[in-house]
Protein backbone atom coordinates (compact mmCIF):
# COMPACT_ATOMS: atom_id res chain seq x y z
CA UNK A 1 0.00 0.00 0.00
CA UNK A 2 3.00 2.33 0.07
CA UNK A 3 2.27 3.10 -3.58
CA UNK A 4 -0.81 4.97 -2.41
CA UNK A 5 1.37 7.58 -0.72
CA UNK A 6 4.25 7.66 -3.21
CA UNK A 7 4.95 7.44 -6.90
CA UNK A 8 2.19 7.23 -9.48
CA UNK A 9 -0.57 7.47 -6.85
CA UNK A 10 0.36 10.96 -5.62
CA UNK A 11 -2.60 12.46 -7.49
CA UNK A 12 -5.33 12.89 -4.88
CA UNK A 13 -8.14 11.93 -7.27
CA UNK A 14 -6.28 8.75 -8.20
CA UNK A 15 -5.55 7.94 -4.56
CA UNK A 16 -9.15 8.59 -3.62
CA UNK A 17 -10.39 6.37 -6.46
CA UNK A 18 -8.11 3.45 -5.54
CA UNK A 19 -8.97 3.64 -1.83
CA UNK A 20 -12.71 4.03 -2.37
CA UNK A 21 -12.76 1.14 -4.86
CA UNK A 22 -11.34 -1.07 -2.12
CA UNK A 23 -14.01 0.13 0.30
CA UNK A 24 -16.67 -0.18 -2.36
CA UNK A 25 -15.59 -3.79 -2.98
CA UNK A 26 -16.25 -4.47 0.70
CA UNK A 27 -19.69 -2.83 0.32
CA UNK A 28 -20.50 -4.92 -2.76
CA UNK A 29 -19.31 -8.21 -1.23
CA UNK A 30 -21.40 -7.60 1.90
CA UNK A 31 -24.40 -6.74 -0.30
CA UNK A 32 -23.96 -9.93 -2.34
CA UNK A 33 -23.64 -12.09 0.77
CA UNK A 34 -26.72 -10.54 2.40
CA UNK A 35 -28.92 -10.84 -0.69
CA UNK A 36 -27.71 -14.39 -1.31
CA UNK A 37 -28.79 -15.13 2.25
CA UNK A 38 -32.29 -13.86 1.51
CA UNK A 39 -32.08 -10.42 3.15
CA UNK A 40 -34.46 -7.83 1.68
CA UNK A 41 -32.74 -5.83 -1.10
CA UNK A 42 -33.26 -2.44 0.54
CA UNK A 43 -32.07 -3.66 3.95
CA UNK A 44 -29.04 -5.27 2.33
CA UNK A 45 -28.34 -1.99 0.50
CA UNK A 46 -28.42 0.00 3.75
CA UNK A 47 -26.38 -2.52 5.77
CA UNK A 48 -23.70 -2.86 3.10
CA UNK A 49 -23.57 0.93 2.71
CA UNK A 50 -22.97 1.38 6.45
CA UNK A 51 -20.27 -1.29 6.56
CA UNK A 52 -18.64 -0.12 3.32
CA UNK A 53 -18.91 3.52 4.41
CA UNK A 54 -17.16 2.78 7.68
CA UNK A 55 -14.44 0.86 5.82
CA UNK A 56 -14.05 3.81 3.46
CA UNK A 57 -13.58 6.27 6.33
CA UNK A 58 -10.89 4.08 7.87
CA UNK A 59 -9.13 3.57 4.54
CA UNK A 60 -9.41 7.23 3.52
CA UNK A 61 -7.93 8.36 6.82
CA UNK A 62 -5.03 6.00 6.35
CA UNK A 63 -4.24 6.63 2.68
CA UNK A 64 -6.01 9.79 1.44
CA UNK A 65 -6.06 12.36 4.23
CA UNK A 66 -5.53 11.95 7.97
CA UNK A 67 -8.75 13.78 8.88
CA UNK A 68 -9.22 16.64 11.27
CA UNK A 69 -11.49 14.81 13.73
CA UNK A 70 -10.98 11.86 16.09
CA UNK A 71 -11.75 8.56 14.32
CA UNK A 72 -15.14 7.90 15.98
CA UNK A 73 -16.31 11.44 15.25
CA UNK A 74 -15.03 11.12 11.67
CA UNK A 75 -17.01 7.90 11.13
CA UNK A 76 -20.18 9.44 12.59
CA UNK A 77 -19.79 12.68 10.62
CA UNK A 78 -18.98 10.85 7.39
CA UNK A 79 -21.96 8.53 7.67
CA UNK A 80 -24.16 11.49 8.59
CA UNK A 81 -22.89 13.52 5.65
CA UNK A 82 -23.65 10.57 3.41
CA UNK A 83 -27.16 10.29 4.84
CA UNK A 84 -28.59 12.37 2.01
CA UNK A 85 -26.45 10.51 -0.48
CA UNK A 86 -27.76 7.13 0.68
CA UNK A 87 -31.34 8.38 0.31
CA UNK A 88 -30.62 9.45 -3.26
CA UNK A 89 -28.85 6.15 -3.87
CA UNK A 90 -31.81 4.20 -2.46
CA UNK A 91 -34.20 6.11 -4.70
CA UNK A 92 -32.05 5.44 -7.77
CA UNK A 93 -31.62 1.80 -6.72
CA UNK A 94 -35.37 1.35 -6.16
CA UNK A 95 -36.26 2.95 -9.49
CA UNK A 96 -33.76 0.78 -11.33
CA UNK A 97 -34.85 -2.45 -9.64
CA UNK A 98 -38.59 -2.01 -9.19
CA UNK A 99 -39.49 0.30 -12.05
CA UNK A 100 -36.90 -0.35 -14.76
CA UNK A 101 -36.49 -4.06 -13.87
CA UNK A 102 -32.69 -3.85 -13.89
CA UNK A 103 -31.04 -6.72 -11.99
CA UNK A 104 -30.41 -5.65 -8.39
CA UNK A 105 -26.64 -6.18 -8.49
CA UNK A 106 -26.25 -3.92 -11.52
CA UNK A 107 -28.59 -1.39 -9.90
CA UNK A 108 -26.39 -1.44 -6.78
CA UNK A 109 -23.30 -0.67 -8.85
CA UNK A 110 -25.02 2.09 -10.84
CA UNK A 111 -26.61 3.77 -7.83
CA UNK A 112 -23.31 3.85 -5.94
CA UNK A 113 -21.66 5.90 -8.69
CA UNK A 114 -23.59 8.88 -7.28
CA UNK A 115 -22.26 8.30 -3.77
CA UNK A 116 -18.72 7.76 -5.09
CA UNK A 117 -18.65 11.22 -6.69
CA UNK A 118 -20.55 13.02 -3.93
CA UNK A 119 -18.39 11.46 -1.22
CA UNK A 120 -15.24 12.70 -2.93
CA UNK A 121 -16.42 16.30 -2.93
CA UNK A 122 -17.79 16.03 0.60
CA UNK A 123 -14.51 14.66 1.96
CA UNK A 124 -12.42 17.20 0.04
CA UNK A 125 -14.57 20.07 1.32
CA UNK A 126 -15.28 19.16 4.94
CA UNK A 127 -12.79 16.53 6.05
Amino acid sequence: MSLLKNGIYNNSVTTYTVVVCIGYSIDLIIYMLLTAGGVNLLLAYIASFLIGGTANVLLLRRFFAPGQFPIIKDVILSLSANGVIIIVGLIVFSLLVYWAAIPHLLAKVLSNVVSFIANYFTRRTFF
